[in-house]
């Protein structure tokens, strides 16, 4: 019996780094999602096209559809692209509704519903895979500034006043936010 106790202990003693090791490359392949980008050189590739640029100034004068590619770090399409639109100093009703990017393969678009001009900060994420292999890329900003002068008004209508040597005009409101006033000329 005392041959058969030592061969125990050293088997006991090779079972030990050997889960261990498995414990360890669990939490490795759990970490790693958890750093998207220059994680092990691994990373996410996610730009703008042409029109837009991270640096900005993107001054539009209309709602844009923004578009760009998403790469992830490992062969593969993203599963989905997520954006959210941020403003500051604008009213409460100008917000924007965060939502999901369109995707063909690699490539995403989406037109953020501006309801008002001022300037916005448009951020895009980009996510691959599920559960342990989960990523998400970094977050890729623009700033976009819209100048949208909006349509004249319309069903115009006008009353002459010849005593008083006067012309009234009027027009129905416009609904958007921020809109305060009319130049009549």
């Amino acid at each position: 019996m005392t041959a058969t106790h030592p061969a125990r202990r050293r088997a006991a003693r090779r079972l030990v780094p050997a889960a261990l090791a498995v414990v360890v490359v669990v939490v490795a392949v759990g970490a790693s999602p958890a750093t998207p980008a220059g994680a092990n050189g691994l990373t996410w590739s996610v730009r703008w096209s042409a029109s837009t640029t991270s640096a900005g100034p993107n001054q539009v004068s209309a709602p844009p559809q923004l578009s760009g590619t998403a790469s992830p770090p490992v062969a593969g399409d993203p599963n989905r692209v997520d954006y959210s639109v941020t403003s500051s100093g604008l009213p409460a009703a100008c917000a924007v509704p965060a939502g999901a990017a369109a995707l063909d393969r690699q490539a995403f678009r989406f037109t953020p519903a501006f309801a008002c001009n001022g300037t916005y900060t448009v951020t895009v994420v980009a996510r691959s895979g599920t559960g342990l292999l989960a990523s998400a890329s970094p977050a890729l900003t623009a700033p976009l500034a819209l100048a949208d002068p909006g349509p004249a008004p319309g069903a115009l209508s006008g009353a002459v006043d010849g005593r008083a040597d006067r012309v009234a005009v009027s027009w129905p409101g416009d609904p958007d936010p921020d809109v305060v006033g009319y130049r009549v000329r």
